[in-house]
């Protein structure tokens, strides 16, 4: 699960850098105007968001295959998939909860998956996958997951206390 969550933020961190290179507005480009880079701004973004995509792939693949040796047994390749296909459902749920603009939000969260899909090709050992596992198979991690999205929804835009 941690090696998981790594993958989604750095492939977010790095999309989310590659994204307001190309647009103008975003987190980095606010960033960028406040540097005063002038016109240097825009492909700053483009070497770090592209240097970040593979320095993320880099650390990605070592601890994949640290985990690999350390438990052969556990079917990587699907958990990461079904991570993946669960994490982009969430997305665009969560997305459209929030209130002011939903189709907007839910795009919004469509792109933030885009942005991990390195995570889909990464290379894995076929032969020692274990088919066996179901996707229920860790029920209670499956209940809290979705109790924690659906609090999330829940409170999107508008905090716990409000």
């Amino acid at each position: 699960m941690l090696i998981i969550t790594m993958a989604f933020n750095l492939f977010w961190f790095s999309g989310t850098i590659l994204q307001s290179s190309f647009s103008k507005h975003g987190d980095w480009t606010y960033f960028i105007l406040q540097m005063n880079f002038g016109s240097a701004g825009k492909p700053v973004l483009v070497i770090a968001g592209i240097a970040a995509y593979y320095f993320s792939i880099k650390l990605l693949g070592i601890q994949i295959l640290k985990f690999k040796s350390e438990t052969p047994e556990f079917p990587l390749r699907k958990s990461i998939h079904y991570s993946y296909i669960a994490a982009a459902v969430a997305a665009i749920v969560a997305g459209l909860f929030f209130a002011p603009d939903r189709i907007h939000a839910a795009f919004e969260g469509l792109l933030e998956m885009i942005g991990s899909l390195p995570l889909l090709f990464m290379k894995f050992d076929k032969s020692a996958e274990n088919t066996e596992l179901k996707i229920g198979t860790f029920t209670t991690m499956n209940l809290v997951v979705s109790i924690i999205i659906v609090l999330f929804c829940l409170t999107l835009g508008r905090g716990i206390f409000n």
